[in-house]
């Protein structure tokens, strides 16, 4: 036998704002579905199932005690039926009501979708949240028997079963609308820069890896660090309100990070000569502070048609090398660097030049 708990409903997101209108999702769990029997068509002596809407109700809104429709107004956008399977067909397939029936479970038309209440006394959907809608619905009860003042998720028994433990009550809370808004920045390795943020209201603004701060007159800055990848990197403001009556709110934006630029240099340590090599460092200057330059290098040594070339790898900025037995005569020294992950590549340009003397 399956042992039910006690009633409950989930609802996804109980805070939103004021002006907005939102699809949530709502399941519940321990709904016996033999607790609660109609005692009106469409389920009149059958396993009735639970409504589930939101709506601005009274204080005292359970059906259970007595309380009537006008206590708990909705509107037709806002609710949904979680219904035994059995019941529905045996619904569907009563002539005499059948056709209302599906009606009223007809999403498309803005009555109450129905859902399945499952054996085990759960269920699933989703269920519609607007203030307006609640506000109108409210209104339209010319003279409501109590102050109509609690916007919530409300559970409670179908085809007017009173069914105390079906009735449950999940607090809705609406709040003030809050942007916080920022241009994407650009900007190059090594270099970092700033991005500022607007917020429509006092409070801080969070930003993982890049900090939290509090803003001063709707506005703050945060630093972007010099070592910041190359390429898009998307961050994520969450501007909270110091206000509580302000809901909390979100905004991506990028900052482009651009390759830096190098410059190459030779420094040749021991000079070559027709019989013997020389050697020299090779020198890739980045951006200081951050990581250095590594990557593929090339000399170029050339006199005349002649040319010579030395290849090596520059770790940390720079590489020792050997050059090349040289021919008397004077040898121009070009050097060129591929580039990597943080700095563009760097076509030939002269670094200097080697006078062979023997």
């Amino acid at each position: 036998p399956i042992e039910f708990t006690t009633p409950k409903v989930e609802v996804e997101r109980v805070s939103f704002s004021s002006a907005e209108t939102a699809t949530v999702s709502v399941s519940g769990s321990g709904f016996n579905p033999a607790s609660a029997i109609g005692g009106q068509v469409p389920l009149k002596d059958k396993q009735a199932g639970v409504f589930v809407s939101f709506g601005k109700f009274a204080e005292s809104w359970r059906p259970s005690e007595g309380n009537d429709k006008d206590t708990r107004p909705i509107s037709n956008r806002s609710r949904f039926w979680a219904i035994p399977a059995q019941s529905y067909t045996d619904a569907m397939n009563d002539t005499l009501i059948g056709e209302t029936f599906a009606e009223k479970c007809a999403v498309d038309q803005g009555h109450d979708p129905c859902v399945t209440l499952n054996e085990d006394g759960t269920f699933e959907a989703t269920l519609e949240v607007s203030k307006a809608d609640a506000d109108a619905a409210a209104a339209a009860i010319a003279n409501p028997a109590a102050a109509l003042v609690n916007y919530g998720v409300y559970s409670y028994a179908g085809s007017s079963a009173k069914v105390a433990s079906y009735e449950t009550y999940t607090p809705i809370e609406f709040k003030n609308p809050t942007t916080v808004d920022t241009a994407g920045v650009k900007t190059t390795f090594g270099k970092g820069g700033t991005v500022t943020l607007s917020t429509s209201a006092e409070g801080t603004v969070n930003v993982p890896g890049l900090g939290e701060e509090s803003t001063t007159d709707g506005k703050v800055t945060f630093s972007v660090p010099a070592n910041t990848a190359v390429g898009s990197n998307t961050y994520t403001a969450t501007f909270t309100p110091s206000d509580d009556t302000f809901l909390t709110s979100t905004k991506s934006f990028t900052v482009t990070v651009a390759k830096a630029t190098v410059s190459t240099s030779v420094k040749v340590t021991k000079k070559p000569t027709k019989r013997k090599a020389g050697t020299a460092t090779i020198y890739v200057a980045g951006v200081r502070g951050v990581t250095a330059p590594s990557g593929a290098v090339t000399v170029k040594l050339t006199k005349g048609k002649s040319a010579k070339y030395v290849r090596a790898t520059v770790r940390n900025g720079a590489v020792k090398v050997s050059l090349p037995k040289l021919a008397k005569g004077k040898w121009t020294v070009r050097a060129a660097y591929g580039g990597n992950a943080n700095y563009n590549p760097r076509g030939y340009a002269v670094v200097g030049s080697i006078k062979v003397t023997k």
